[in-house]
Order: structure tokens, then C-alpha cells, then sequence
């Protein structure tokens, strides 16, 4: 189970992980939705829920990767190692879900009344007030 604390200096941490992944193109395994989630989860805690996962480089390599943490997808995993918490609990730098997911879909990162995410179509964001399943981060 992550459950990693948050540190001190997390809210500049969090802010600096968002800002770079911004200013980088989509590239799978390296500024995807999971490196992401990750990035800033790290940032936030010093550990990182994706560990499991090990590296990827397409899509089809992401693929593999659940393959090797047995699981059929990402939401799969975090439903069994992270803290679920009502969506009216979430704060900023909790991740959440929409309905609308994939297998490889990964957490979007609550950063004020929206979250975020990207796939390679880009930056995903969406209200709070509609994500169905919210992960306590730290």
C-alpha cells in the first residue's frame, strides 16, 4: 500500500513537476499520463506509486508493463495499493478518475477545482466535481 506522507515543501514541489511536464511534448515513458502521475507524486513524497511498472517507451511496451504487474490495467493497481477518499475529501495534489478510461489511463492530478492529465491527443482537464474515484496522495 502507498502511503507515502507529504512533504513539508510539497506544494512547490508539486508546482515545479507540473510546470515541466508542460513544457514537454506527449512521449511515451517519458511525458505520458503515468510519468506524469508519478513525477509529481515523487515530487510531492519522495515515492513513487508507479514503481511497479518499471520503464516504457510505446504504447504497446505500457501494455506490457500491467502485463508484469499482473494487473489488467492502472486503475486496477492503484484500487489495491492507494487510499480511496470521497470526492469531497480530495484536495489539491489527491488524483482522481472520470468515467472515461483505458486501460493505461492513469490518475489525473487535482491542482486547484480542475484535474489534470495528458495522452498524446494533449493536456486533459476536468472538474473535480466529475471524477468517480479520487486517490489520497500523501
Amino acid at each position: 500500500m502507498f502511503s507515502a506522507m507529504r512533504r513539508d515543501d510539497w506544494p512547490e514541489r508539486m508546482a515545479k513537476a507540473v510546470r515541466e511536464h508542460r513544457t514537454l511534448p506527449f512521449t511515451w515513458g517519458q511525458s505520458d499520463c503515468g510519468v506524469f502521475f508519478s513525477d509529481v507524486a515523487w515530487a510531492m513524497t519522495d515515492e513513487d506509486p508507479m514503481l511497479i511498472f518499471g520503464r516504457w517507451n510505446s504504447e504497446q511496451s505500457a501494455l506490457k508493463a500491467l502485463v508484469r504487474a499482473e494487473v489488467t490495467s492502472v486503475k486496477e493497481y492503484l484500487d489495491a495499493n492507494l487510499e480511496r477518499i470521497p470526492a469531497s475529501a480530495a484536495r489539491r495534489g489527491d488524483a482522481g478518475y472520470n468515467r472515461e478510461i483505458s486501460s493505461l489511463s492513469c490518475p489525473a492530478i487535482i491542482v486547484g477545482r480542475e484535474a489534470i492529465s495528458r495522452n498524446p491527443d494533449g493536456w486533459i482537464r476536468i472538474p473535480i466535481t466529475q471524477l468517480d474515484t479520487v486517490y489520497r496522495i500523501g
